[in-house]
């Protein structure tokens, strides 16, 4: 594939980021959006994002982290600027948690040395918590935040600047995989040598129930921090309390910005042409759950509440797969998929150039790891 005409639909982190690597690869790109770019609909758009090691069971995506930090390190050369911040990962369990338990092996097994803490030295060490009686957590130096309203904005610039054409608030109603083509809601057909799908809650709208993916309402609240733990926070870790159905996170603020907390409750419903406005007691909610591994937690005030939307598939293994000879489809990635956005628009673009083999590339997507992704080829 050399110079190729590529039509990509959808352009949050996934279909930006197959875009830029297209761009590089000297294809001649168009990105059709139903909204602006950033899209404050898509469920890239935020003020961060999170990249970090710790996975739970799920290894082979705690081992294409270290790749995806390589892929961010060409976008930024590529963009001039690094929108992302380090500043580590901080895992916590009041009682029995799995999850945190494997992450634990897990960082082990990556080398990644994790910090034992009990509540007290929690405390000590992390001046804003005050976690409760029993708990205890681990701390590993990697992981950070990826500014992501920042990244989509200037990918979009870059993109512009060299050549893509970006067609935004243009709806795509329909897609034909056998022609790589797509029909506008307004009007119109786009045809393309290649056509790579990337349309967040709205996948399922277009390819039907072959690809099983299911939208889910998710809430995030955004708190204003007392004063006298401003500076602390400001070099806190990300902190994550996940159980077997439930959860929390914590997200430090970027300069400027404010403590951003959720649960890691997926709603599996809800439409995402809904509007996503969150009522004061819904955002709240969220703040309250998150409120017993803080300190003084009578002193964050809420900003205001953000409905997103996943798309969940089955495990959480992201969908990266053609659907046609001609057609590609990524979705699925259930909250955790921003941070391999350029290293999965490489592989997609790869395998559409053709040195890169699609069964390894859809099994990798799924956290597979290489072996298996030979074996699960092979077969």
């Amino acid at each position: 594939m050399s110079g190729v005409k590529l039509t990509i639909v959808g352009a949050g982190i996934m279909g930006l980021s197959v875009a830029w690597a297209a761009v590089r690869a000297g294809h001649r790109v168009t990105v059709v959006e139903q909204g602006a770019i950033p899209n404050e609909a898509a469920a890239s758009n935020d003020e961060t994002r999170l990249i970090r090691h710790v996975y739970g069971a799920m290894d082979g995506y705690a081992r294409m982290v270290d790749p995806a930090f390589a892929a961010w390190r060409e976008v930024w050369e590529t963009l001039g600027t690094v929108h992302y911040l380090a500043r580590g990962t901080l895992c916590l369990k009041e009682r029995d948690s799995p999850w945190f338990d494997r992450s634990a092996a897990g960082a082990e097994r990556l080398g990644l040395e994790p910090e034992w803490l009990d509540a007290e030295a929690l405390a000590a060490r992390f001046p804003p918590l005050n976690p409760p009686e029993g708990s205890r957590g681990f701390f590993v130096p990697t992981g950070g935040l990826l500014l992501a309203r920042a990244i989509l904005a200037d990918l979009a610039g870059w993109l512009t600047e060299n050549g893509a054409v970006l067609m935004t608030d243009s709806r795509v109603a329909a897609i034909e995989p056998e022609r790589a083509a797509c029909t506008l809601a307004e009007g119109g057909t786009l045809e393309a040598d290649r056509l790579v799908v990337a349309a967040g809650p709205w996948t399922g709208a277009l390819t039907g129930p072959d690809v099983a993916v299911t939208p889910s309402r998710q809430v995030a609240a955004y708190a204003h921090m007392p004063a006298a733990h401003a500076e602390a926070w400001s070099h806190m870790p990300m902190l994550l309390d996940i159980g077997q159905e439930s959860g929390t996170y914590i997200v430090p603020p970027a300069p400027g910005g404010r403590l951003k907390l959720g649960t890691h409750r997926f709603s599996r419903a809800g439409d995402p042409d809904d509007d996503r406005l969150v009522g004061r007691a819904e955002a709240a909610a969220v703040l309250e759950d998150c409120a017993r591994w803080l300190r003084a937690p009578e002193l964050y005030t809420l900003s205001h509440g953000r409905a997103c939307y996943y798309t969940l598939a089955p495990e959480e293994r992201f969908i990266v797969r053609p659907l046609a000879e001609r057609t590609w489809i990524m979705t699925g990635f259930s909250g955790h998929g921003f941070k391999f956005g350029p290293l999965l628009g490489k592989q997609v673009v790869a395998a559409l150039e053709g040195p890169a083999d699609a069964a390894t590339v859809t099994a990798l997507a799924a956290g597979h790891s290489p072996d298996t992704a030979r074996k699960t080829h092979a077969r």
